[in-house]
């Protein structure tokens, strides 16, 4: 059962934990979606595309904000608690550290069980979707060439640009510049002309223009006039790859299997993201115990608690800054996949300690001296 005391801290800290969820990740989300967003425009995608681009970002923007966001909210809420003097009542209700910790200790479980989520169903879900949907967009030939007054290079060796359109939905002022042959190099322009796909032929029909061979080896050009030329350009802005998926598509369990049947590099790069993809889940508890224990180590101050709560986002940074280590370490093969555990096991070990030491015959003794002291 929950208890008054224990649904009334967690719902202080439901409020500033959304709060800084939405600033957090919304400062991200806007700067994951800008490349995004060049991309639908590179390609001449509809709005309704872009939209559901930016959804489906929103889940591994998440991945990132949410351990942060709930160490916010336990940090804000330990602040006003005791900045407001509600603990001190709480503390000479005789409770113990353990039993303060109850509600931020739910309230952990909480967060990693929306991560849990987030990591195997709704993360790997969004990105399988992100990629679709980019794949399609840069193999919509049709969206591809149509850009007028735009020079459009679907491969390294040819370049198109299309002037506008005419009242009959006309291609005009056509210029296609083709350097496939190594020692040729030849531009097709013409007044008007179409494009027909019909896959997997796509094939430009060019009318009242001229082609111009430049020969690299003689340095010779010929100009040749034509009044109708069909050219067929399939083999070149045909995508040469075909979708595949990568560990950002996959939960840490499909990682896990798809590993075994890897070698060398490429398994280590599937252990290493699936390992770091499930230590995410158990960060939040970490970050909340050990937020906890270091205000319960710093004890009561009418100074406020500003430094204490920088230091303990700079521990916090250090701590996942050291689990993306971990993981760069383990792939460069000068460590094993358990040290990417090891930041996030640290600090919560720390916490626990620091919380049991503080506790003495189920009391807050160490806490109540630090209050009667000032």
């Amino acid at each position: 059962m929950i208890n008054r005391l224990t649904r009334y801290i967690i719902i202080e800290q439901i409020k500033p934990f959304l709060f800084f969820l939405s600033v957090m990740a919304g400062i991200i989300w806007l700067v994951k979606s800008l490349p995004s967003l060049e991309y639908i425009i590179e390609y001449n995608q509809p709005v309704t595309i872009f939209v559901q681009v930016i959804i489906y970002i929103l889940p591994s923007v998440l991945l990132i904000v949410v351990p942060f966001a709930a160490l916010a909210a336990t940090s804000f809420t330990m602040n006003r608690l005791l900045s407001e003097a509600e603990i001190i009542t709480v503390m000479n209700s005789g409770l113990s550290n353990f039993q303060l910790f109850r509600p931020f200790f739910i309230f952990s479980i909480l967060i990693s069980i929306f991560l849990y989520l987030l990591v195997f169903i709704i993360a790997p879900a969004s990105q399988k979707n992100l990629r679709q949907i980019m794949y399609e967009a840069g193999n919509n030939l049709n969206k591809q060439i149509m850009q007028v007054k735009k020079h459009y290079s679907p491969t390294p060796h040819i370049s198109v640009y299309i002037g506008g359109l005419n009242e009959n939905d006309e291609l005009e002022n056509i210029l296609i510049t083709d350097d496939r042959q190594q020692n040729m190099s030849i531009t097709y322009s013409a007044a008007t002309g179409n494009m027909l796909i019909n896959d997997p032929h796509i094939d430009l029909h060019l009318r009242n223009g001229v082609m111009q061979s430049f020969n690299k080896i003689e340095n010779s050009l010929i100009l040749t006039n034509f009044g109708f030329l069909e050219l067929n350009i399939a083999d070149s802005l045909k995508s040469k790859h075909s979708l595949k998926f990568g560990p950002s598509e996959m939960s840490p369990t499909q990682m896990l299997k798809k590993a075994k049947n890897l070698k060398n590099s490429m398994a280590k790069k599937y252990l290493a993201e699936a390992h770091l993809r499930i230590v995410l889940i158990f960060t939040p508890i970490s970050l909340c115990i050990f937020s906890f224990s270091c205000f319960l180590l710093w004890g009561y101050s009418r100074r406020g608690y500003t430094f204490l709560i920088f230091l303990i986002f700079f521990v916090a940074l250090t701590m996942q800054s050291s689990t993306f280590a971990s993981k760069s370490l383990f792939l460069s093969e000068k460590t094993y996949w358990q040290a990417i555990y090891l930041p996030t096991i640290l600090t919560f070990v720390f916490g626990l300690l620091s919380i049991k030491r503080l506790s003495t015959n189920l009391t807050i003794i160490p806490f109540r001296k630090k209050l009667t002291s000032e």
